[in-house]
């Protein structure tokens, strides 16, 4: 039975990007870890994730490799982008969203 008819919450498919990671500003770098396959996100709140890209991952740590050092950039930028516009929260991201 595929995985989508299952009644998964994404804050269990979804991981901290490093297991020490405490952020005052609530958005926190996530990653899906299958395999190789790596799917990054910024967990907004709980279950509401923007995802920011995707590698595949041969190696202990990102910074090992081009492609998974771009998605470190990747995700630092879409913080950066969302934490300017006053995005911290799901009622934030949803006003942005309305006003466009």
């Amino acid at each position: 039975m595929p995985v989508w008819e299952y009644e998964i919450g994404l804050d269990e498919i979804f991981k901290p990007l490093h297991n020490e990671q405490t952020n005052i500003i609530p958005l926190k770098k996530s990653k899906v870890q299958k395999y190789w396959l790596r799917i990054y996100a910024l967990r907004i709140e709980s279950n509401i994730y923007i995802v920011t890209g995707g590698a595949i991952k041969l190696t202990k740590t990102m910074q090992e490799r081009q492609h998974t050092q771009k998605e470190l950039n990747n995700i630092d930028r879409c913080k950066n982008f969302l934490v300017e516009q006053g995005i911290v929260d799901h009622d934030g991201l949803i006003e942005t969203l309305q006003s466009q």
